[in-house]
């Protein structure tokens, strides 16, 4: 299906380059030509909400330095240190690893490589905990990996061969392991953890010396190896000893835990493939891309990954692999979620983007954008732009529907007292007789006023005569039950506390 959001996406890449290549305006230079065609890829991303806005925020830092409008210091000086996107770009993709899980099947298949003997699987945790902790922050990926080794912790405790306190102390051994590994993993890369863009900030800001993130990784991976490794030996030979080394049940476990996970999804791949892409291009940057794009950066690559996440569709085709569809919100007057909202003090409005979907109370109501004028904690009016629909559920099967081109809603002391329908209104409604449905009558008209009081539609108004057909209930065909656009929503509602 072709939607603003899809046109927009294609066409503003096209009318960049269109600008870049074929435009040649009189007295602006290279540099104004750049930042104009940027400018124009961005408003058309925000105008057609093709990505979420804040995501559409983040072109600049990638398009103004790699056309020359602006160099990336410049660019990011308004909003912060260029360190601070690299790390907002690695925490991005380690948000779409955790999201889909792809982090839990790497950590699980490296501990079953490792081994079975109870060492062993101490240092497969310790490599598992340390690769994550390299590209996720090191208290994420310790809280992830803890209910992994509490399991193998179980196994060990359940089994009747298992020495008297074996399993306190494997399990004190793989806990101490876990909390380690993820500190000394998160210094092999730059953004492993934040002191490490710290001092790079800092080498960068008093000797002019950038560090990049290959630099980084060539003296920090060979440290985090080498401390790894002395951390294992400590732990298992010094610290703690095995009298039983054998440990069957838990690569069971391990197994266990892995098919659970099942086959691998589109979506694991297709994250799992801009993680692998993202890795080399920072590791090659500097020797190989920079050859081909001079002003490519290791910032301006986290947030090339970070925006293609946003981009790359679900395998159906309703998500993007990351997306953040879980803002939502629930109090006495409003309950609701959408993708992002905004608030503007100015005007005292509510902005709610991409599917967004708000419930007063039977009536689901939905748009491509819903607009809340709210002040003093009371809504005056509410705005349903683009494919506005109004649902209701009138019994098991059957479904009370109104939509139109815009709709507008009127509050009176925080009640809906009335709904315009402002041009194409439809509406499905059912009749009932002694609790039984006995039709369904559609109507057409360009624009409707719905009445309502004591939260129920009390009267329907029409400007033009309507036109009206009703249908006996034994006579009305599947297809013609639904208007376009029609989705059942309640799923989603949140629920009050």
């Amino acid at each position: 299906m072709i939607t603003k959001n899809k046109i927009g996406l294609i066409l503003g890449p096209i009318v960049f380059f269109l600008i870049k290549l074929f435009y040649e305006p009189a007295n602006l230079s290279d540099e104004g030509l750049a930042i104009l065609a940027s400018t124009t890829w961005v408003a058309i991303w925000w105008m057609t909400e093709a990505v979420p806005i804040y995501v559409t925020s983040l072109i600049p830092i990638i398009l103004f330095p790699l056309s020359g409008g602006l160099d990336l210091k410049i660019t990011t000086a308004a909003y912060g240190h260029k360190f601070v996107f690299l790390f907002i770009g690695g925490f991005i993709l380690a948000i779409a690893i955790e999201k889909w899980k792809l982090h839990k099947r790497i950590a699980l298949n490296i501990i079953k490589i490792v081994g079975t003997k109870k060492t062993n699987i101490i240092l497969g945790f310790m490599i598992a905990t340390a690769f994550l902790s390299m590209w996720i922050s090191n208290t994420a990926t310790a809280v992830m990996i803890l209910p992994v080794g509490l399991a193998i912790i179980s196994q060990l405790k359940d089994n009747p061969n298992t020495i008297e306190n074996e399993n306190v102390i494997f399990g004190k051994t793989l806990m101490l392991a876990i909390a380690y590994s993820a500190s000394i993993g998160g210094m092999a890369t730059l953004i492993g953890t934040p002191p490490n863009l710290v001092l790079a900030g800092v080498v960068k800001t008093s000797y002019n010396i950038e560090i990049n993130f290959l630099q980084w990784m060539s003296f920090g991976l060979p440290v985090s190896i080498l401390l790894l490794f002395i951390c294992w030996k400590y732990l298992t030979s010094i610290a703690y000893n095995f009298k039983n080394e054998s440990f069957e049940s838990g690569v069971e476990e391990i197994d266990k835990q892995i098919n659970s996970l099942g086959e691998m999804s589109y979506e694991e791949k297709s994250v799992l493939t801009v993680f692998i892409l993202t890795a080399l291009a920072w590791i090659t940057q500097s020797f190989f891309i920079k050859n081909y794009i001079p002003n490519i950066d290791d910032t301006i690559i986290a947030i090339i990954a970070a925006v293609v996440l946003f981009i790359i569709p679900s395998k159906n085709g309703d998500n993007k692999l990351l997306s953040y569809s879980n803002v939502k919100f629930n109090n006495d007057n409003l309950i609701g979620t959408c993708d992002s909202l905004m608030y503007r003090t100015k005007d005292s409005t509510i902005t709610l983007f991409k599917k967004p979907i708000i419930w007063l109370d039977e009536y689901q109501v939905f748009s491509d954008t819903i607009l809340i004028n709210y002040f003093d904690k009371k809504i005056n009016k509410l705005y349903l732009f683009s494919r506005p629909m109004i649902i209701s559920q009138h019994d098991s099967l059957n479904f009370n529907q109104i939509k139109g081109k815009k709709m507008v809603g009127h509050f009176s002391e925080n009640k809906l007292s009335n709904i315009e329908i402002n041009g194409n209104g439809q509406s499905i409604y059912y009749l009932s007789e002694k609790d039984e449905t006995i039709a369904m009558n559609y109507l057409e008209s360009s624009n409707i006023n719905l009445v309502f009081k004591e939260r129920k539609i009390y009267n329907i108004n029409y400007e033009i005569i309507p036109h009206s057909l009703t249908t006996p209930i034994k006579d009305v065909k599947e297809k013609d039950k639904f208007l376009k656009d029609f989705k059942w929503r309640i799923s989603e509602k949140p629920f009050k506390k």
